[in-house]
């Protein structure tokens, strides 16, 4: 064989290597950052969950014990999960694959 067809044996194998070594690096690398961003969207919808319900707890559940009507009957909006169930049924009206 002429040291030309070697050397570009050599060069094609290193180059063909280096092609895989790459990709799988860079696949690595995508793949942890979207299990990294969708980490992140979940704990904000986790945080935004519990906001609105110690925000019924706190603000709305105390009002609506006041009311007349609460006393004849239950009012589902005095319960604090009652207003981040109703926002993730919401949430999931405009994106039914979130859950």
């Amino acid at each position: 064989m002429k040291l030309l067809v070697k050397f570009n044996l050599i060069f094609i194998t290193l180059f063909g290597a280096g092609s895989v070594l790459i990709g799988y690096i860079a696949y690595q690398f995508l793949m942890e950052n979207a299990r990294a961003e969708v980490v992140q969207q979940a704990q904000l919808m986790i945080e935004s969950a519990r906001s609105n319900r110690q925000y019924t707890a706190d603000e709305v559940a105390p009002l609506l014990e006041k009311l007349p009507a609460h006393q004849t009957r239950f009012l589902p909006q005095t319960i604090p999960c009652y207003a981040a169930t109703v926002t993730f049924e919401d949430l999931r009206k405009k994106y039914p694959e979130y859950t």
